[in-house]
């Protein structure tokens, strides 16, 4: 099975899902012809900077629809869509977000087992729901998938301190500050925040606008409260962590510093990039080969997902 780009026309309905203070979330459901009640559901998180129209969200969206899988592609507060919907916005720690949307996806389709994929920023939320529930229940959410996740944002930062990922840094950093500003600018009641020291680094912005924003004391306080390392050995649902050792943004040795349930697996892959993992042509239905990890994980028979595969995960001990 290959999916030819650019990709399919837009043709979702969006759910609003409504938050406690007033905000609401956007979900872009695709449902697929033959899908019927029961069946599985997907809910997809973007990373940083990203919306339900990123290029990796949408290319998974497209396979499991092809396997029969309800998507739900998830619009972080004030991201995407859901800036129209949201004074707020999306940070380290707005898990209780992910759970809002889970539990209303759980509402449309009441006896579907549901997955929750998230990259890089998504997929940390979704290990903090994950560790944060423990032997709880959140709507129908039986597994986890995280795509290259920030498991520390202390290292992180210490990671971007460094070439080439400080260029990385800069451009997240300015990138989040256009996206702020724009849309402080153009709300007609703007949450306050100020705006007149522009940071040139991720943790000068966290730390002059989303750590006081959010109600945090400072930096570290707000770091310590979204790290998602933590929550690792928490988690009681089965839960695949994939990160890559050639990864420019995420550092890997987060992995090695916190213990971890017997319900998360974690891989690391020589190459990928950060949310790249693009092989060679022949190896997967296409280049794009995580795709399709994901896809035999949320169908559990990977010879039928996708069958020879030489990409394979290789778990970390």
């Amino acid at each position: 099975m290959c999916l030819s780009y650019p990709y399919r026309d837009y043709s979702a309905v969006q759910q609003l899902v409504s938050l406690d203070d007033g905000d609401r979330l956007v979900l872009h459901d695709d449902c697929p012809d033959d899908w019927r009640p029961g069946q599985r559901v997907a809910v997809l998180v973007h990373g940083l900077g990203g919306t339900h129209n990123s290029p990796y969200v949408r290319r998974l969206a497209e396979k499991l629809n092809d396997l029969g899988t309800r998507t739900f592609r998830l619009d972080l507060r004030g991201c995407g869509v859901g800036e129209d919907h949201s004074r707020g916005g999306a940070h380290g720690a707005s898990w209780p977000d992910l759970a809002a949307a889970v539990e209303h996806v759980a509402v449309l389709c009441p006896d579907s087992p549901t997955a929750l994929v998230g990259y890089s920023l998504g997929g940390a939320l979704a290990l903090n729901l994950a560790g944060e529930l423990g032997s709880g229940k959140c709507g129908n959410l039986t597994s986890v998938f995280a795509v290259c996740p920030p498991l520390d944002l202390l290292s992180l930062g210490r990671r971007f301190r460094g070439f080439p990922a400080r260029i990385y840094d800069r451009h997240f950093c300015d990138m989040m500050w256009r996206h702020i500003t724009r849309r402080v600018e153009s709300m007609a009641n703007p949450p306050v925040i100020d705006l007149t020291r522009r940071p040139r680094t991720l943790r000068k912005l966290d730390e002059w606008v989303i750590a006081p924003f959010h109600g945090y004391a400072d930096v570290l306080e707000y770091y310590s409260h979204a790290n998602a390392g933590p929550r690792l050995a928490s988690i009681n649902i089965p839960t695949r962590i994939v990160l890559a050792a050639d990864d420019p943004v995420i550092p890997i040795e987060p992995l090695e510093h916190y213990p971890r349930s017997s319900h998360v697996e974690a891989f690391i892959t020589p190459s990928g990039g950060h949310v790249g993992f693009v092989g060679r042509p022949g190896e997967d239905a296409d280049t794009r080969w995580i795709d399709w990890r994901v896809a035999e994980w949320m169908m559990d028979q990977p010879e039928w997902a996708v069958g020879g595969v030489t990409n394979t995960l290789v778990a970390v001990g």
